[in-house]
């Protein structure tokens, strides 16, 4: 019999494209998040950049726009998957 594991991953619930601090010098960024997997965007996006800067964040306010499209996505923080055994994410599509 499998067991099935709890994984400690946590979204930040206050973590919103919404609330992020935008500039005028990375609107760029906020247009194609918000359109990411649109048939306007793109399908990937690259995130870069030092400490502190915000990528989490975004990677946490994510999952949001996609669920108001009536879509589905997930944020697995890597650096926490890499202390599980592979299987854990062997159902995850029955999750969603």
């Amino acid at each position: 019999m499998n067991r099935q594991l709890t994984l400690t991953i946590q979204l930040k619930h206050h973590a919103s494209l919404q609330d992020f601090q935008w500039h005028p010098h990375n609107l760029l960024l906020k247009h194609a998040l918000e359109n990411i997997g649109t048939p306007h965007g793109d399908r990937m996006i690259y995130l870069w950049g030092g400490p502190g800067v915000g990528k989490t964040h975004l990677l946490q306010g994510m999952p949001q726009i996609f669920y108001e499209r009536h879509q589905t996505a997930m944020y697995l923080p890597m650096q926490e998957l890499v202390q599980c055994d592979p299987h854990c994410l062997s159902d995850i599509s029955a999750d969603l």
